[in-house]
């Protein structure tokens, strides 16, 4: 029986319906403060009792008290068996933050689990320069902004500083509340020590970061600090030791103005609001004069920017380079503070290779960003760069070399009889000049049949025939993801069988064209030349892009008549 009433009451509150107690009574509530009046800007408590058990979640002053800042709630339940009758209650507390406005506000009625209370008056007294000076709370807090106009996206700083006159036993500080911002604190606390009126006080300092994210009036709930200090009198005649005081104060809300973006602001660039914002470029040392065809240039770009975290940062794109790729790594970024500022740096690491040789130019790179100090639109512009690139050495097509027709008289040639007649007198030389004499007319047979050959093979359609140097090899090295290998056997094909020079696998991609191979084949010298090299999983895809550039050349081949070599797969 009590399980089914619990879990009726709970589908009532649930549901916002007034919930009856078994006597068939609804519940009752009743509010009370424990000051009256407050004093403008001071704490108070307001309790609020219901005679039955209630959920913690009955009871939500954020929405029915919009005229006081909700510092805390508390709840507490209790039951009572006298005579054999149970009686249960609930209660309540709930600080509340006074407005700084003096006079007459009305509290109540309040609804709790679909009932309502009654109906309080609070007055709010102002609170004379005596008084303050004389009635110093023994805990206050005092917050400040470096601004309080400033650009959507943008920061500032809040500083909050909690003052304690009496030793701090335990507590907590519940950072600001702004909606649609974010806020994270700047650094670690600070404590030090202040006179107040002639009283010593230990001060807390906390610095808070605020990004609002959207423009326009916006109030700012200030910190609030929610613990125990020693109240300084003892809990009985007989004990020395002090009792505790439970504190909640808070300083007052402050409201800042948030631009949104100007309208002239490019719309291709992301916005960035920022005291100051760089980028800059650094080449490897080795690699400032010269490079290589074919071999990897590594540049660090670094974007460094002082007022903003480092998430804020764009995204970095690497510019196109001509006659070279490039492969951009992700980038890393960290906010650090210096001399009180927030810094945010962000370095891309950026890998080219040079596909010919001559001078290779990289463009610089350019950073739009707002300065928030001026209000203007600037750009910085990082610095480009020329290296001069060589050839990539052992790779070049060599002249074939022309034999070397040496004159003499005709009387001083040997001739065969005339050997034979020195044999006895010459020793080997004799037998050393018949073989360079038969040599050179088998040289001279074998150059005019290839020259024969080259004349017939001009006068037919040119056609070229992807056929792999060693096909077995590239197979193995793609089934067992071995890149380097793959790659070997990939320049390979391109240099002995194609005739490219380079030849690199860019190359290879551009001679062909075909979609699946160029991405294999990026992704391929991604693995082998990014800074970080990811292992190679991609050798099947590779195979099969292969096999299809394979099956692409034979089919144009079979449409021109033109029988091709056999497929060495």
């Amino acid at each position: 029986m009590v399980t089914v009433m619990t879990k009726l009451r709970a589908t009532a509150l649930a549901l916002g319906i007034a919930w009856f107690s078994p006597s068939g009574l609804a519940v009752d509530v009743n509010i009370s403060v424990d000051n009256n009046p407050v004093t403008s800007g001071s704490s108070f408590t307001l309790m609020v009792i219901a005679d039955d058990h209630l959920s913690r979640t009955a009871w939500q002053p954020e929405q029915q008290l919009d005229q006081f800042r909700v510092l805390s709630t508390s709840v507490s339940s209790s039951t009572q068996i006298i005579n054999g009758q149970t009686s249960r209650s609930t209660e309540f507390r709930t600080v509340l933050q006074a407005p700084t406005e003096p006079g007459i506000y009305r509290i109540g009625p309040v609804q709790v689990a679909g009932a309502l209370s009654n109906s309080i008056e609070l007055e709010v007294q102002p609170l004379s320069a005596e008084q303050q000076a004389q009635q110093i709370p023994a805990a206050f807090m005092e917050v400040e902004l470096d601004r309080d106009q400033l650009y959507v996206q943008q920061q500032l700083q809040m500083t909050a500083k909690l003052y304690l006159g009496a030793n701090l036993l335990s507590g907590n500080i519940l950072p600001p509340q702004l909606e649609n911002a974010e806020i994270s604190q700047l650094g670690k606390d600070q404590e030090s020590y202040e006179m107040r009126n002639g009283k010593r006080f230990q001060v807390f300092k906390r610095v808070y970061l605020i990004t609002p994210q959207r423009s326009g009036e916006l109030v700012i709930k200030a910190p609030v600090f929610n613990g125990q200090i020693n109240s300084g009198r003892s809990l009985s005649p007989f004990s020395s030791m002090s009792g505790a005081e439970t504190v909640t104060t808070a300083a007052p809300p402050l409201t800042i103005r948030v631009l949104p973006v100007p309208p002239d602001w490019p719309a291709t660039a992301s916005w960035l609001p920022a005291e100051l914002a760089t980028i800059s470029v650094d080449l490897n040392p080795d690699e400032v004069t010269q490079g290589k065809v074919g071999e990897p240039l590594t540049l660090k770009y670094r974007v460094t920017a002082i007022g903003v975290q480092s998430d804020l940062l764009p995204r970095f794109i690497p510019a196109a380079i001509n006659n070279a790729d490039s492969y951009a790594e992700p980038s890393q970024r960290q906010t650090s503070e210096r001399n009180g500022k927030l810094v945010a740096q962000q370095l891309t690491q950026v890998t080219i290779i040079p596909r010919q040789s001559g001078r290779l130019t990289i463009p610089a790179q350019e950073l739009v960003w707002f300065n928030t100090v001026s209000g203007r639109i600037e750009r910085s512009i990082s610095q480009p760069l020329d290296i001069d690139i060589a050839a990539a050495s052992g790779l070049q097509p060599q002249a074939p070399q022309t034999a070397v027709a040496v004159t003499q008289p005709l009387d001083t040639i040997a001739t065969p009889a005339l050997l034979v007649n020195q044999h006895n007198n010459a020793g080997w030389w004799p037998y050393l000049m018949m073989l360079v004499i038969a040599l050179w007319a088998a040289t001279t047979v074998v150059l005019l049949w290839q020259l024969q050959r080259l004349r017939l093979h001009s006068q037919q359609p040119a056609i070229t025939t992807p056929v792999i140097y060693d096909f077995k090899q590239l197979r193995k090295a793609c089934a067992d993801n071995h890149a380097e290998h793959a790659e070997l056997a990939l320049k390979h094909w391109a240099q002995h069988q194609l005739g490219l020079t380079p030849p690199y696998l860019p190359s290879l991609a551009n001679y062909f064209n075909h979609a699946p191979l160029r991405s294999q084949l990026e992704h391929l010298s991604q693995c082998r030349y990014a800074a970080d090299q990811a292992p190679w999983q991609e050798g099947k895809a590779l195979w099969r892009a292969v096999q299809a550039v394979q099956r692409q050349t034979h089919a144009v081949a079979a449409q021109s008549n033109i029988l091709p070599p056999l497929y060495p797969g």
